[in-house]
């Protein structure tokens, strides 16, 4: 299969646009978790805090060196994101050495983010030995 996919976005809060990005480099402890919460909780790379009601698109990717230590992102115990994942128990497991997910929903609604509620995803290291880094890049709507 041969081809190619292009998600063009222009500014704003409807179909096919967005208002607001993020994105972060984490390392992640051996046997630890990081709870990403996109309403009010982390800042861009202006400073400003940064709170989106609607997920575009979602790009992860595992750059530990090993293709063992493994990172499952999903659901978080308190406040997940329900619209992106159906319930806590809901993960996907990306690899080390360049490993990568990624989901979109460029139609106004998106994935839905409801602060306090609805609003955190959790990334957790399955390595208990070695740290995780994980790049993380966000494309949201603020309304």
């Amino acid at each position: 299969m041969a081809g190619s996919t292009t998600l063009t976005l222009t500014n704003g809060t409807s179909d096919n646009q967005s208002d607001r990005q993020y994105s972060e480099e984490k390392s992640i402890a051996a046997s630890g978790t990081y709870d990403l919460d996109l309403a009010g909780s982390v800042t861009d790379q202006l400073g400003n805090t940064f709170t989106i009601a609607e997920i575009v698109w979602i790009f992860v990717k595992n750059t530990s060196a090993a293709v063992t230590t493994t990172v499952a992102v999903g659901a978080a115990g308190s406040n997940p994101i329900a619209s992106l994942f159906a319930d806590t128990s809901d993960k996907l497991i990306i690899p080390g050495n360049g490993g990568i997910w990624c989901a979109g929903s460029p139609a106004d609604g998106g994935f839905a983010v409801t602060a306090g509620s609805a609003d955190t995803i959790r990334f957790t290291n399955n390595d208990g030995s070695n740290a995780a880094t994980v790049e993380i890049y966000i494309v949201g709507r603020s309304a």
